[in-house]
Formats: C-alpha cells, sequence, structure tokens
C-alpha cells in the first residue's frame, strides 16, 4: 500500500514520503524502453492489497522457473487489508510484469528509480512466496546452590528454510538469530562467567516519517494521497525538525499545539478526523448529504472560532540569550531555531556569522578533531555537521572556508576543482563555470553569490 511503500522506502532507501511518492509517480507514468513509454508499476496512491490473478499466475510462474517449486506456497496468497476506512479502489502497488526485472531495467532508470523499483518488484515477488521456517530452541539452566541460585533461559534460531527471505529481506533481531550449542535434558553445566546488566525503561522513540504514517494508516487518519502531503506540510511550516531522521518539536510547534489544545480541543483530536474521513466517505457514496455534514460541523466550530479570536493572546518568539559570547566579536550568542535544529548565532548577524550547532538535546555539537590537513592553508581538518551531514572544514574558519563532503560511512566526496568555460552568464555577462554536483555537471555563474545563475549540462 502507500502507506507501506512509504515506511519500506523510508527503513531500507532513506526516502522521504515526498521523495518516494515523487519517484512511485515517475515509475507509473513511465520510462522509454525499446522507443516506447512503459508504466513499470500500478497506481501508487492505494490502501488495497488486492493482486489482479493474472499478476499473481505471472509471478508464481517466475518463482517456479527461478527459484524451484519448494519456493511456491501450498496455495496463492492473498491478502486483506486492515486499515480503518480503507477504500481499495486500486490494485497493490506491484510491478506491471515481474518479467521486467531490475537488472533488466537498470540502464533505462534513474538511481533513485532503480532503487525504488527493486524494493517494489522484490516485495511484490516475496508476497507470492513460500514462507520463511526457523529452527528455534529454547534452553532452561537451574542453579540449585551457590551465590547465584535461580533459573536462567536462554533462546535461539536458525533460518532452515529461507523461503521469501532469499528475495527480501527483513531484520531479524540479533539476539534471535543465534545458535545453541548441542545440550541434552539434565545435563550439568560450569558457570564459567555472568553479566549482570540493568535495564531501565526507556520512552518510547520519537516519530520518523515511517513510524508516523503507519499511526496515521492505522488511525483512519487521512489517505493514500495525503500522507506525504502531512509530513511535508509538518516541515514547511516549521511545526517540526527533522534531525538524526526523527521529528523534534520546534517552539513554533509547541505553541501551535498549545493553543489549538486549549481553544479547539474537539477538532484536533484523532477521533474527530477519523470520523471526519468516514463522514466523507459516506458522502461520496450517496449515503449522506454533504449540508448535513458540514452543518454538523460548522456550528460549532464558528463559535468556537470567535471566541478563540477574542481569548487567545498573541505569541511574541524572540530569540533567547544563551549566556554564551561570540568568539568572533565578542556579542552575545543567541538560541536560534530552524527546520535543521537549534544553534547559536551571533547577536551581530549578518555582520557576524558565526554559528554553532547544538544537537538534538541542546547541547553544542564540539567538531570532531581528524588528522586530515586543509589542503589550501594547511590547517588541521574537523569533522562538523551540517544540515547535509557530516563535512570535513578547515579549523581555521573564517579566515579558510575549505570544506569537504562526506558520504554516510565517513568517506571524502571528492568533486573536480570548477573549470572556467567560453560561455557567458545570460544574466550579468560573467564568466560560466563547469561544476559537478550530486546529480552530475552543471554550469553556474563565476559572479556567485551576487548572480546565482545555473544550466544544466548533459554528461559526456
Amino acid at each position: 500500500m502507500t502507506a507501506t511503500l512509504a515506511q519500506d522506502s523510508s527503513h531500507k532507501l532513506g526516502f522521504s514520503a515526498k521523495k518516494t511518492m515523487s519517484v512511485a509517480q515517475s515509475l507509473y507514468e513511465g520510462v522509454e524502453i525499446g522507443g516506447e513509454t512503459t508504466g513499470l508499476i500500478t497506481y501508487m496512491r492505494t490502501d488495497s492489497l488486492n493482486i489482479a490473478s493474472v499478476a499473481q499466475k505471472e509471478a508464481l510462474a517466475y518463482i517456479e522457473k527461478n527459484y524451484g517449486s519448494e519456493f511456491l506456497p501450498l496455495k496463492p496468497r492473498v491478502y486483506k487489508t486492515k486499515s480503518k476506512g480503507a477504500q481499495e479502489a486500486h490494485e497493490a502497488i506491484r510491478p506491471t510484469s515481474v518479467a521486467r526485472t531490475p537488472a533488466s531495467l537498470k540502464q533505462n532508470l534513474s538511481p533513485e528509480q532503480a532503487r525504488l523499483y527493486e524494493l517494489i518488484w522484490k516485495r511484490f515477488l516475496a508476497s507470492q512466496m513460500a514462507e520463511a521456517v526457523f529452527d528455534t530452541v529454547s534452553v532452561e539452566v537451574e542453579a540449585k546452590s551457590g551465590a547465584h541460585m535461580g533459573a536462567f533461559r536462554a533462546t535461539g534460531s536458525q533460518v532452515k528454510k529461507p523461503g521469501f527471505l532469499t528475495v527480501y529481506e527483513v531484520e531479524i533481531d540479533e539476539n534471535d538469530n543465534k545458535k545453541i550449542p548441542p545440550l541434552a535434558a539434565g545435563e550439568a553445566l560450569k558457570l564459567l562467567k555472568l553479566l549482570p546488566e540493568q535495564h531501565f525503561t526507556e520512552p518510547p522513540p520519537r516519530y520518523n516519517e515511517a513510524s508516523l504514517i503507519k499511526v496515521l494508516e492505522q488511525n483512519g487518519i487521512g489517505r493514500p494521497s495525503t500522507y506525504a502531503p502531512i509530513v511535508d506540510t509538518l516541515l514547511s511550516r516549521s511545526y517540526v525538525r527533522m534531525q538524526e531522521r526523527r521529528f523534534f518539536p520546534t517552539e513554533l510547534g509547541g505553541v501551535v499545539n498549545q493553543k489549538l489544545t486549549l481553544h479547539f480541543s474537539d477538532i484536533v483530536d484523532t477521533n474527530f478526523t477519523a470520523h471526519m474521513e468516514q463522514k466523507l466517505d459516506e458522502i461520496a457514496a450517496g449515503n449522506i448529504s454533504w449540508n448535513e455534514v458540514v452543518e454538523e460541523f460548522y456550528g460549532p466550530f464558528e463559535k468556537a472560532l470567535k471566541k478563540a479570536g477574542a481569548e487567545m493572546e498573541k505569541v511574541d518568539f524572540k530569540p533567547k540569550d544563551s549566556g554564551e559570547v561570540c568568539a568572533l566579536d565578542k556579542g552575545r550568542m543567541l538560541i536560534r531555531e530552524s527546520r535543521f535544529g537549534k544553534y547559536l548565532c551571533c547577536e551581530n548577524f549578518p555582520r557576524c556569522t558565526y554559528k554553532v550547532s547544538l544537537d538534538a538535546e541542546g547541547k553544542k555539537i564540539v567538531p570532531q578533531a581528524t588528522d586530515e590537513k586543509c589542503q589550501k592553508c594547511g590547517s588541521p581538518m574537523a569533522i562538523k555537521f551540517g544540515r547535509r551531514g557530516k563535512f570535513l572544514a578547515c579549523t581555521a574558519y573564517p579566515k579558510c572556508k575549505n570544506i569537504i563532503g562526506l558520504d554516510r560511512d565517513g568517506n571524502k566526496v571528492i568533486r573536480p576543482e570548477p573549470q572556467m568555460t567560453d560561455k557567458k552568464c545570460q544574466k550579468c555577462g560573467c564568466a560560466m563555470l563547469l561544476r559537478v554536483g550530486k546529480r552530475g555537471p552543471f554550469l553556474a555563474c563565476s559572479g556567485f553569490p551576487k548572480c546565482r545563475n545555473i544550466q544544466k549540462v548533459k554528461a559526456e
């Protein structure tokens, strides 16, 4: 479904919900294959798990031919959605043909399209395969004497038949995938070492995009077409910020939540939203009149709105003084907040651009020292954290502003130096530079930052 596609894409590919739906849209609309535009997946906004019989037969035939009959289920698999208010107007998201394997389409797709198509293709194929079988062993060890009297338990399991896991990997708890050595009932064991561990109750983890969409789906809030826009709205209006791939409420978000809960408690409620979605479905089915629904809602809402307009106090958001002094011009360092997180900023900004990043808990992120030397001035390089992740920065900043990007594994991302070209900028007349970015080469005006003109170029 749309919800589980967004969840899996987030977990396995690191895609945002908005990016997932954008790439899925391009796969649905089609790519050029052999001179013709071919749609590669079915409609991607759906809350249905239904599969066309012709697609199921094709999948079963493909599994038997390429993996063997032992990977076929005892009977064709049929899944039912458990979502509240599911409309099931479309099929589940699947490849239009399993014969179009990810490997055969790789040269026709962009890297992002290829990764998402492979995810959809593998999940669909796995959904029609035999289950995985595990050998599970549980052992109870009883200590009847000594300082460590009591019962101890150990469990372990190992894959006996991989089944669908051959195609589609799922996360298996490390503790559940340990092999227990051969043992016999009543066998005497020696206590070699006892490792006591203390566990504390931890608060539930903060929502990420995948877990938030899952909760929306479970509570019947929104529809497949609105999951991504809901998440995007929270971020674009700065109600939350994304930090360490999880949502953290901003000061603005906290105030908005407080005010709406105080003055519109009946509306900003999970049950109200789910109930309204149900009413809209009934209107669409012709069971009730939209006039009745609007009248039932708008009367009390209008009264609450007028009351809130008269009673709600205005909130003035001002940067807070951190009590620290700017390292460059001795000005006060103020606590500010953007959609990328909290940070300390000099009060004399923009004249002074000195900033210090803060982590999710509001503590200063101290740059990590490295053995790397700056290629421009020879000063040590340190690992810093920005809105796009980790990067190497010269410690002589702001005198030297040299930086080097780092990938997710901490490896340096070296890009070629800009090359001067004979082309002139159409906006200011300056020479255009050939640069290489994440998406390939492009032309950029040498008059940057006064002129920000860029032009796409095709990679040779």
